[in-house]
């Protein structure tokens, strides 16, 4: 996620409009919708003056980038920019603040250094089965290698099975780790931190 920068809804609607494969990229659609969250969608009217951009919440895109990637791009009312999608082969922030750059200068105008990348999440995963869970997670603890671990519910279902391992102070930085050996990483703030955390919970396992 980034944020901070200038969304001007009526210019990003322009662009998408006669996009033409550029940056290693090209587009594959795009949704309109209202305010309300995900719930009110607007069609794109033809006549582009007939388009009232004072009622559009946010603006989904779908990009496809020339080493097969597939990108989801979301602008927010708010002047967030969420950016999404797969990962083949990457081995630092490069391709990322590539990506970042890439939209920020084709969709608003301004060089990236007016974003802030707040949020990055991630995924990777460890052998693991539910049998042997509660005594991972009770090993862990035993580590004192993290702020703090909120330990799952062991029964149920969903995201209430999953432990969180935090490992910064007054952050929501975290990582959620789940029975069948899903760890997914949220709100980081570079690719830097991300492998850092990575690399020392894997050290763990």
């Amino acid at each position: 996620m980034c944020q901070g920068g200038d969304i001007q809804f009526d210019s990003i609607l322009k662009i998408l409009v006669n996009f033409e494969p550029t940056h290693d990229m090209s587009l594959q659609s795009f949704t309109i919708y209202g305010k309300n969250g995900f719930k009110t969608k607007y069609e794109y009217l033809p006549i582009f003056e007939e388009n009232d951009v004072n009622v559009f919440g946010s603006i989904h895109c779908k990009l496809l980038h020339s080493n097969g990637n597939k990108l989801s791009i979301v602008f927010f009312r708010s002047g967030k920019i969420k950016i999404s999608g797969g990962l083949i082969n990457l081995k630092d922030d490069s391709y990322i603040r590539s990506i970042t750059d890439s939209v920020c200068s084709i969709f608003t105008g301004s060089p990236c250094s007016s974003f802030k990348i707040s949020l990055l999440n991630a995924i990777f995963r460890i052998s693991m089965n539910p049998r042997i869970f509660r005594k991972f997670i009770f090993d862990l603890q035993q580590t004192d290698s993290f702020h703090r671990i909120k330990e799952p519910t062991f029964t149920g279902r969903g995201n209430i099975t999953c432990a969180r391992v935090y490992p910064f102070n007054n952050r929501k930085s975290h990582l959620s780790v789940d029975p069948k050996g899903a760890i997914q990483m949220f709100a980081f703030q570079s690719f830097l931190e991300i492998d850092s955390v990575a690399s020392s919970f894997l050290k763990l396992v």
